[in-house]
């Protein structure tokens, strides 16, 4: 996906696992980048209980990710009672 993204990395699947962007940005808007940036940040020390607690913080506090999960087919079976 590399390749199609962004040119860098190689064109076919079966090259192996390799990633040429470790911290690609995809977006132009500096406040988005920050709150992928944290995410990426938090997820990659916390543990499974600090994640957990993270999405559940956004399931109660933010209407939008309610309706995302929705959108995306993630059901309460996988995601729990929210």
């Amino acid at each position: 996906m590399d390749w199609l993204a962004s040119g860098k990395g190689p064109m076919f699947c079966n090259a192996g696992a390799y990633v040429a962007e470790e911290t690609a940005q995809y977006t132009s808007n500096p406040r988005t980048q920050r709150i992928i940036d944290l995410i990426n940040e938090f997820m990659s020390v916390a543990d499974d209980d600090q994640q957990a607690w993270l999405e559940t913080q956004m399931k109660f506090h933010m209407h939008t990710y309610k309706e995302y999960l929705a959108k995306n087919g993630r059901s309460k079976e996988t995601m729990g009672d929210f």
